[in-house]
């Protein structure tokens, strides 16, 4: 591996496309902490493509214990984290083109249901061709005007346990992006998840997060970390009838769990003071930094 490595790094290549041809580039978005999630762009030549590169990367080393996958087309700018979301927005119907897989976790991972063990998600933003067997392509393949997408939020946040609802840029663009749902103190992510996807309607976005009411439903960046530090796809995912997701990346009580998936020990939340912040910021102009 070492020797491997060494070579590709001189010949330019990324190691992961030597073990993976079908990968174009790749990304580590920092929402996920450089671990928990991964962007992949490649070039479709064959139907369901998207799905062989998901189980390829989940085989690949300690890209294995990666938590959630996103796949796109050669022509999207895999660096692009806006870009990237509104694809799956897009492209990605929930109905047929989300793969779900039981496999190894990060040890650390304090939302695995089991110690380094839960559920991985891939999702294919490519667009789709006949042969994959959509069912209707896209939930919204001509985007939502911004009346449309207030009109949607309107109704979400008058939903039961609902503090705040938004689409912010960081989860799409356009009217293609996922919904964020700030729930109220003391209630139950499950329970507000259902509410905010019925609230929405069958005319509602394809993808929710379901975040705890310290997170600010139009702070995208954080919503986006809090489900990947907060999910097990397999224990906190809620599906509509009309096969529309959402996640519950609230923080959870020890214990708690649905469908004989337990809530292991929840670690605190750690965050600087506006203190330190300050004190922080002022010292940064010594460094160079300001």
């Amino acid at each position: 591996d070492y020797f491997l490595g060494k070579a590709t790094e001189r010949r330019g290549l990324p190691l992961l496309k030597v073990l993976i041809p079908d990968i174009e580039d790749y990304d580590l978005p920092m929402f996920g902490a450089f671990h928990n999630c991964a962007f992949l762009r490649m070039k479709k030549h064959y139907p369901l493509q998207a799905r062989r590169v998901m189980h390829a990367v989940w085989g690949a080393g300690q890209m294995a214990w990666t938590k959630f996958l996103f796949v796109v087309d050669d022509d999207m700018d895999v660096h692009d984290t806006r870009a990237v979301m509104a694809a799956c927005a897009r492209y990605c119907d929930p109905r047929c083109k989300v793969e779900s897989v039981r496999g190894p976790l990060d040890i650390l991972d304090h939302a695995a249901p089991r110690l380094g063990a839960g559920t991985k998600m891939g999702f294919d933003c490519t667009r789709p061709w006949p042969d994959e067997a959509s069912h209707g392509v896209t939930l919204a393949p001509e985007g939502r005007s911004m009346f449309h997408v207030e009109r949607i939020l309107e109704r979400v946040r008058t939903a039961a346990g609902v503090r705040d609802a938004a689409m912010p840029e960081a989860t799409g663009a356009d009217g293609h992006g996922w919904l964020v749902v700030t729930a109220d103190e003391g209630a139950s992510g499950r329970d507000v998840a259902s509410a905010a996807l019925d609230a929405a309607g069958s005319d509602g976005p394809a993808f929710t997060l379901v975040v705890s009411a310290d997170v600010a439903a139009s702070d995208g960046d954080a919503a986006l970390f809090h489900w990947c530090a907060n999910t097990d796809a397999g224990r906190d995912l809620i599906r509509s009838q009309d096969g529309r997701i959402a996640f519950d990346a609230t923080a959870k009580e020890r214990g708690e769990g649905f469908d004989g998936e337990p809530v292991r020990a929840w670690p605190p939340i750690l965050k600087m003071s506006e203190e330190i912040r300050e004190r922080g910021d002022a010292r940064l102009g010594e460094y160079g930094l300001a």
